[in-house]
């Protein structure tokens, strides 16, 4: 009889871990997914061209401990194929870029209700084709064709 127990007491235990497991991944999936819809509607990332894109990964584990706490230990986002865009500087107008890579360290939510967050640490790599960092200073000195 006491076997028996035990065994039930197993697998009990392993069904709990698993469904723990498995809403911690459903909710950290979730949580990518908003975090790549809020960084397209608020920059525009990856909007504007058939080929544009964002992706968002969210790492540690587990998620819902760092999301109760309201800090993320690592996050990272990559972006391209997508334009900068400025109406403060209407000469220069805007800029296309092929490849945006974030790494943010340290992230803390500072407020669930405006969905904004500060990193206290941030890393990152920036792409450019020749042509396109050539077109914008060009128009920015607003001087003739294309930097040689």
């Amino acid at each position: 009889m006491r076997r028996r127990w035990v065994r039930v007491l197993a697998i009990v235990v392993v069904v709990l871990v698993a469904l723990g497991v498995t809403a911690d991944r459903v909710a950290v999936h979730y949580a990518e997914g908003e975090a790549v819809r809020l960084a397209q509607q608020k920059y525009g990332y990856g909007a504007g061209s058939t080929n544009g894109y964002t992706d968002v990964s969210i790492h540690g584990f587990p998620f819902l401990t760092q999301a109760a706490g309201g800090a993320l230990d690592h996050a990272t986002i990559s972006a391209g194929d997508f334009s900068l865009n400025t109406t403060v500087n209407a000469q220069g107008d805007h800029l296309d870029v092929r490849k945006f890579d974030l790494d943010l360290y340290d992230v803390t939510v500072t407020s669930l209700t405006a969905r904004t967050a500060q990193a206290n640490l941030v890393t990152g790599d920036l792409t450019l084709s020749y042509d396109a960092l050539s077109g914008v200073l060009t128009r920015l000195l607003g001087e003739g064709g294309k930097l040689a």
